[in-house]
């Protein structure tokens, strides 16, 4: 369990260094056979030791988005690791979209959705049953991850790498739409359209 533990670490750090978890901000967990490995409440990230990742059940405090990760854990039953982070580019993108479908075309993309857009999550509080729920809801088995308006995103994979490199994608992605849409260009070869 303890190499279990330093790769959420080594993600953790990877993930606060990229600037998607500023602050105390953003959480990761593992699944595994009968438990759940989880970040810690109020950490930071980048700060992270093995020793810091929580059990569940068991002792430790885990993140306050523990029902945000259970809910999609519930929906999602090939997902073993589940980041949830508070990217710049990501939570534009959330504000205006119900579906987020970028301006621009990336073959990166393809791995995050296969349908070329996200599902936009409606406000709810931060740890909150009621986000927990409206994310459970809208996920989809075409996409590996959901766009939070106004709190972030969250992306998933079989390992917490994949989550990170999800989330990677994701918020290059937002960054370069939200370019592209400031400029006021499509690129003729995009077969997607904006909004």
């Amino acid at each position: 369990m303890y190499e279990e533990r330093r790769r959420m670490v080594e993600v953790a750090h990877r993930a606060y260094w990229l600037r998607l978890t500023p602050g105390t901000s953003g959480n990761l967990s593992v699944r595994k056979a009968g438990y759940l490995l989880m970040t810690p409440t109020g950490s930071a990230l980048g700060a992270l030791s093995p020793e810091d990742i929580v059990e569940i059940p068991g002792k430790g405090r885990p993140s306050s988005e523990i029902r945000l990760h259970k809910a999609l854990f519930c929906r999602a039953k090939g997902v073993r690791a589940i980041l949830h982070f508070h990217g710049t580019w990501s939570i534009l993108a959330a504000e205006s979209h119900r579906f987020w479908r970028p301006a621009i075309s990336l073959p990166e993309l393809e791995g995050l959705t296969r349908t070329g857009c996200l599902p936009v999550v409606e406000p709810a509080p931060p740890g909150s049953q009621k986000l927990a729920d409206r994310a459970a809801l809208h996920y989809s088995p075409d996409a590996q991850g959901l766009l939070l308006k106004r709190h972030g995103a969250v992306t998933w994979g079989t390992t917490p790498e994949e989550a990170l490199y999800m989330a990677e994608t994701l918020e290059a992605a937002a960054h370069l739409d939200y370019w592209y849409r400031e400029r006021g260009e499509n690129r003729a070869d995009s077969n997607t359209v904006g909004g």
